[in-house]
């Protein structure tokens, strides 16, 4: 008898290994101090954008996948430029995100980040041609601003996928 159950456990395990959930490791950013779920490797690049009369790097990585673009941006502010009021700061991140989008708030929340409860903003934008959906979370660590961001159409960006993606996305403390 008990040779069966042996039999039938061999016979019956590969069936069950193989419905596991097979999912990526998250990509991690040593340079970035981040981590986030992202399905595949993500294209990086690096541009200089103005802030005040300063230039700095915008680091950006995206991954395109099924017509939606999951994409994790950070950007190293100058010592000094954000000032005491991190939630009027976040604040006019979103607004300028929304006016270079020509989008409308269809959304927002505040959120925190991490151990160290860093202040964010959750944010869906719709944007003029209603057929793309514009998702973001945005926080403040020290001078740094991340920002992750799902663009894509509506029922895609509103899905598990894309609040899993949103939700993974952690700091080094």
């Amino acid at each position: 008898m008990s040779r069966f159950c042996l039999v039938l456990l061999v016979a019956l395990c590969p069936p069950v290994l193989l419905a596991e959930d097979k999912k990526e490791p998250p990509f991690v950013s040593k340079e970035g101090k981040f981590q986030v779920a992202l399905a595949g490797k993500p294209i990086e690049k690096v541009r200089k954008v103005k802030i005040g009369d300063r230039e700095q790097d915008l680091h950006v990585f995206s991954v395109e996948q099924k017509g939606v673009a999951h994409v994790v941006t950070y950007l190293d502010y100058p010592k000094g430029t954000i000032g005491e009021d991190k939630e009027k700061f976040l604040a006019g991140v979103v607004a300028r995100n929304v006016g270079q989008l020509k989008g409308k708030v269809a959304a927002e929340e505040k959120v925190a980040l991490g151990k160290g409860k860093h202040p964010g903003r959750d944010v869906r934008v719709d944007l003029p041609d209603k057929k793309q959906l514009y998702r973001a979370r945005v926080f403040l660590v020290g001078d740094r601003v991340y920002q992750i961001v799902a663009l894509g159409p509506e029922e895609a960006v509103k899905g598990k996928e894309t609040d899993d993606f949103l939700k993974s996305f952690a700091v080094d403390e």
